[in-house]
């Protein structure tokens, strides 16, 4: 991150703007390589995670939520992967993309009652 920007303490609005800086520079680089191995409180990282998602895909990038899972083996915790398909799922509603519930829970069989709760 910038020298005057900490992803702890900053403000939602300023990791946004960070973050269309970085993906204009490097949109398809890893959300990992942007961070470049800084320590980020989990429930930080959960939210720049999901803000990266939805960015990419509006930028017209095929990005799953299994791709920050990889990158990030803590966001795997339920609750924290519930975030990020409902970034995904909104960001395709506002893309106008399909939302296929199942093609959810093939991906995600654990979470196939919450998942049917946040499409619906």
């Amino acid at each position: 991150m910038g020298e005057g920007l900490h992803a702890d303490d900053a403000s939602l609005d300023s990791l946004i703007q960070w973050l269309r800086s970085e993906r204009a520079e490097h949109p398809t680089e890893s959300l990992s390589a942007l961070l470049a191995g800084r320590r980020i409180d989990t429930q930080r990282l959960v939210e720049i995670a999901c803000i990266d998602l939805m960015e990419r895909r509006r930028m017209g990038q095929a990005i799953r939520v299994e791709s920050y899972t990889e990158q990030f083996p803590q966001l795997q915790r339920d609750e924290l992967l519930l975030d990020l398909i409902d970034a995904e799922i909104c960001v395709s509603s506002e893309l106008q993309q399909p939302i296929d519930p199942s093609d959810y829970q093939r991906r995600f069989p654990k979470l196939a009652k919450q998942i049917i709760e946040l499409v619906s």
